[in-house]
């Protein structure tokens, strides 16, 4: 078995459901990109992202975005409307809140299902979820860069981590994996 490495994570690389947000300025969260079941009305789509409304805004013309799309898209154009072009600052956007509790009622499949997970669930859920797939990914505990299926965690950390710790078959002392070789060169009973 094979197992994932990464030196980043995203929120622990996965989207949130519903209520956090960038962890820095330049990062922007556009819509919703899941196996939606029934796939949202296209009312529900953003029309800059094309995805499903993320945090949506409606503008006082009516519109709905996604809030960071239409944040970008107000600071990228001439605080124009990007549907009808009709004047528009960040004074006249608000939360849609009706939109946004009935997108987080979508059902949708886990993201883990291309893996083996066949639960469906409401998109509001999905974080809940996440911290109980057998088949989310997660970082190790360990802290080496391993990421790996939370089903498949113990076996690693017991057998695979480069961090786990190991006795020494000679001093009994318990030694990184990594710095075994390097133990076996100094160890007392070794010889």
């Amino acid at each position: 078995m094979s197992y994932y490495s990464s030196t980043s994570t995203e929120q622990a690389t996965f989207p949130s459901g519903g209520s956090s947000y960038p962890s820095s300025l330049s990062e922007t969260m556009e819509g919703y990109e899941y196996d939606f079941v029934p796939p949202p009305e296209p009312r529900y789509e953003c029309p800059i992202c094309l995805l499903i409304l993320r945090e949506p805004r409606q503008t006082k013309c009516g519109h709905r975005f996604c809030r960071d799309c239409i944040l970008r898209a107000l600071r990228d154009s001439s605080a124009r409307c990007p549907v009808d072009n009709e004047g528009l600052t960040e004074a006249d956007l608000f939360p849609d809140n009706f939109a946004k509790r009935e997108i987080l009622n979508f059902d949708i499949r886990c993201p883990n299902n291309k893996d083996g997970c066949e639960k469906i669930l409401p998109l509001g859920k999905l974080q809940l979820h996440l911290g109980e797939c057998p088949l989310a990914l997660t970082p190790c505990p360990n802290k080496c860069a391993s990421i790996v299926p939370r089903r498949d965690m113990a076996d690693h950390v017991e057998n695979h981590c480069d961090l786990r710790a190991i006795s020494c078959a000679n001093c009994c002392a318990n030694v990184k994996a990594t710095d075994m070789l390097d133990h076996m060169n100094v160890c007392p009973k070794a010889h």
